[in-house]
């Protein structure tokens, strides 16, 4: 019998390696990332295994007790916020889990007193970029790059909070 898809906010140790392989499989078979981004995306996860702040938090999602999707908002500093491993798997996708986890990472931003948000993303990843947009985050900064095996358009995306 399926489960149904509920999100939750408690990180637990086996989560990191599980959205690591999330990430890994997905920009493999979609965008042709090498294990370089493999290597990023571990070496990034490592950085939020600690005990979070009150100021950071982890959207999960879940589906047959597999993780679907991730979304997490990091302390960058007293005042900035950094969103990130935002994915939703294809299987999950059009459903509105995506937008609704970045909703409440928004909310949280700006519950938790931050001046502003940014994030980093490849211009490759259309349907991220709109629900960016949605939630006032605009293209701050570009960069041609090679990386993950892939000739990409770097971007960072910004959002002030007042």
């Amino acid at each position: 019998m399926s489960q149904k898809v509920h999100i939750r906010n408690d990180l637990r140790k086996e989560d990191l390696k599980e959205i690591e392989d999330l990430h890994e499989t997905i920009y493999s078979a979609e965008y042709g990332f090498n294990e370089e981004f493999a290597d990023y995306v571990r070496e990034t996860l490592k950085e939020f295994d600690r005990p979070l702040s009150d100021r950071e938090k982890i959207w999960i999602v879940e589906k047959d007790e597999r993780i679907m999707g991730c979304l997490a908002v990091v302390k960058h500093s007293e005042h900035v916020a950094q969103m990130r491993w935002f994915l939703v798997h294809p299987e999950l996708r059009g459903n509105g889990i995506g937008t609704r986890m970045f909703k409440e990472a928004v909310e949280f931003i700006d519950e938790c007193g931050y001046t502003s948000a940014f994030l980093y993303t490849q211009d490759i990843l259309h349907t991220a970029a709109m629900v960016y947009r949605k939630f006032g985050f605009e293209i701050v900064k570009e960069k041609i790059e090679e990386m993950w095996g892939q000739k990409l358009v770097g971007q960072r995306y910004g959002r002030i909070f007042e």
